[in-house]
C-alpha cells in the first residue's frame, strides 16, 4: 500500500511542477532555486531489490526543486546518510527529489527524531533541520453521532506544541438531482480544533471519515517563510502518523427525519491532494 501511495504522490508532484513552472526561457543559468520537501515517517518500506515489504521504522523524502532552467541534481544527505545523483531527476517543469528513476526511495532508518536535510544542485546547496511531530490523540467530533442540517461540526484532538495540522473531511451528500456525490474539505491550521460552519451542511448525507495529520514546518499559507538556508529558498515539512475517525456520522434534516440514503456500489471518489502538493498550492 505504501508503494502505491508513493507512486500516486510522485505523479501528483509531477503535475504540480508542470503547473507552477514556466518553460525555460532565460538566456543565462538561474542563480536561485526553490525547494519543497516532505519527510514522512513510515512503519515499513518497500524493498525494490527483493520486491517485498519489510517492517522497519523509517523516514522517506520526496520533493521538487524549481528553477529556470531546471538544475542538475548533485546529492542528498539525510543526517549522515548520503544519496548520490541517481536520487534526483528532471521531470516536466522541475527537478524531482528523493527517488531514483527505478523507484528506489531515499530512506533513513536511524536518528528519526531530528533530521538534517542537505540538497546539492548545480545552482547551490540548501540545508534545513527539522524534528518529528507528535501524533494527534483523542480525535473526536461534536456532535459525535448525528448531525442535523444547519448545525456546525466541530472536530477536536489533542496536539503537540509547535505542530501544524492537515485535516481532511470526506462528506457524501445528495446533489441537486438527489444523487450521492463526494465533498472534500482539506484544511491546514495551527490549532487543535476545526469547526465547519452550519452553512456547509445543506443536504442530507453522511460524513464518511475524518483524518488529521500533524506536521512540523511552515504553516501552509500565502507568505509562509522558508525554513531552509543556502542558495535559494526551501520549505521543509515533516509529517508523521495520520489519525483516522472512520465512524460514519449521518447528516439528517433539522426535523430529525430524512429519506433513506441508499448508496450505490461504486461512487467516484475525488482525488485528495498530497500534503506536499496542497502545501505548494497554498504557499505559492
Amino acid at each position: 500500500m505504501k508503494r502505491i501511495i508513493q507512486v500516486f504522490l510522485l505523479g501528483s508532484l509531477y503535475l504540480v511542477g508542470l503547473y507552477h513552472c514556466s518553460s525555460p526561457t532565460a538566456s543565462s543559468p538561474s542563480t536561485t532555486q526553490t525547494m519543497y520537501i516532505q519527510l514522512t515517517q513510515w512503519s515499513d518500506y518497500f524493498d525494490v531489490r527483493h520486491q517485498e515489504f519489510r517492517d522497519s521504522m523509517n523516514v522517506s523524502l520526496w520533493g521538487l526543486c524549481q528553477s529556470n532552467p531546471i538544475p542538475t541534481f548533485g546529492s542528498l544527505t539525510l543526517n549522515q546518510t548520503v544519496f548520490d545523483a541517481t536520487y534526483g531527476h528532471p521531470i516536466p517543469g522541475a527537478l524531482a527529489l528523493g527517488q531514483t528513476a527505478t523507484g528506489q526511495d531515499a530512506l533513513l532508518f536511524t536518528g528519526l527524531d531530528t533530521v538534517q536535510v542537505m540538497v546539492q544542485t548545480s545552482v547551490g546547496r540548501l540545508t534545513g533541520t527539522i524534528t518529528r511531530p507528535g501524533t494527534p490523540q483523542h480525535l473526536r467530533t461534536v456532535p459525535s453521532d448525528t448531525l442535523r442540517l444547519g448545525q456546525p461540526l466541530t472536530i477536536r484532538w489533542t496536539g503537540t506544541p509547535g505542530a501544524a495540522y492537515n485535516v481532511v473531511v470526506n462528506i457524501l451528500e445528495q446533489d441537486m438531482q438527489g444523487q450521492p456525490a463526494y465533498q472534500v474539505h482539506n484544511v491546514f491550521l495551527a490549532d487543535s480544533m476545526l469547526t465547519l460552519p452550519a452553512g456547509e451542511f445543506t443536504t442530507v448525507g453522511q460524513i464518511v471519515n475524518i483524518t488529521v495529520g500533524a506536521y512540523n514546518g511552515p504553516l501552509a499559507k500565502a507568505g509562509a517563510k522558508p525554513n531552509m538556508t543556502g542558495t535559494g529558498s526551501g520549505y521543509l515539512i515533516y509529517s508523521a502518523d495520520l489519525v483516522y475517525l472512520d465512524q460514519v456520522i449521518p447528516i439528517i434534516s433539522s426535523q430529525g427525519t430524512t429519506k433513506p440514503f441508499v448508496l450505490p456500489k461504486m461512487i467516484p471518489h475525488p482525488k485528495t491532494p498530497s500534503l506536499l502538493q496542497h502545501f505548494m498550492q497554498q504557499v505559492q
